[in-house]
């Protein structure tokens, strides 16, 4: 069964039309009466299509009347354009600037790095074409800074969640990052590191030292 474009009257098979034969994007405006792929809404030669029979108005599976509004909007000029609508952009990296896009063409979601973001630097440590995104971020800090999951660490010692790329206005703000060497701590842990040895304070020696010298004074 074929289904009809209201601008120029192409057939286009009724499957087809949501299986492939179009874009996604091409199928939504087809089926509001923007045109279809062949004529991209331009009337050919000023021959505009005119419903004379009902298989001219077929909607596959759909309500022929469906066709018959779609029709009746495109001579009316109340169609959208037959332009391809830009991606829908799901959230976006605070520390890179990445965004997750799904695509129009298929629904596909995608990374895509905007020349001025800050991740446009980090390529080689960043490898956004090698990954797909999620629709929703690797983690939020602070319930509104999203981050992607090449900008996602965690605490070298306990774990939780930080970020090396965002910037910080407080110390213990959510996230914030503390390297030490080639590792990264939360705040809350890094501020358990001796300054004298380097270690944790539950695996310090030298308090256990300066203790056993003050017995042996006494």
């Amino acid at each position: 069964m074929d289904i009809k474009c209201v601008v120029c009257g192409e057939p286009w098979d009724a499957y087809g039309v949501n299986n492939g034969d179009m874009l996604d994007w091409e199928a939504d405006l087809f089926k509001k009466g923007a045109g279809c792929p062949c004529c991209e809404g331009s009337v050919p030669e000023g021959e505009r299509f005119h419903p004379e029979s009902y298989e001219d108005v077929e909607n596959g599976d759909g309500d022929p009347i469906e066709r018959l509004y779609a029709y009746q909007d495109s001579i009316d000029g109340k169609s959208p354009k037959w332009v391809r609508p830009e991606p829908e952009v799901l959230w976006t990296c605070e520390g890179c600037g990445v965004q997750a896009i799904k695509s129009p063409d298929d629904g596909e979601l995608e990374y895509y790095l905007p020349p001025n973001a800050p991740g446009a630097k980090w390529y080689h440590s960043h490898r956004y074409s090698r990954s797909l995104p999620e629709e929703k971020p690797a983690h939020v800090f602070d319930k509104d800074r999203p981050v992607c999951e090449f900008c996602l660490n965690h605490c070298d010692h306990c774990g939780k969640e930080i970020c090396d790329t965002l910037s910080y206005d407080d110390t213990y703000e959510d996230g914030n990052s503390f390297p030490d060497g080639n590792s990264s701590f939360c705040v809350e842990c890094f501020e358990t590191i001796c300054s004298e040895c380097g270690c944790f304070v539950e695996d310090c020696q030298c308090n256990k030292e300066n203790d056993n010298e003050e017995d042996e004074e006494e």
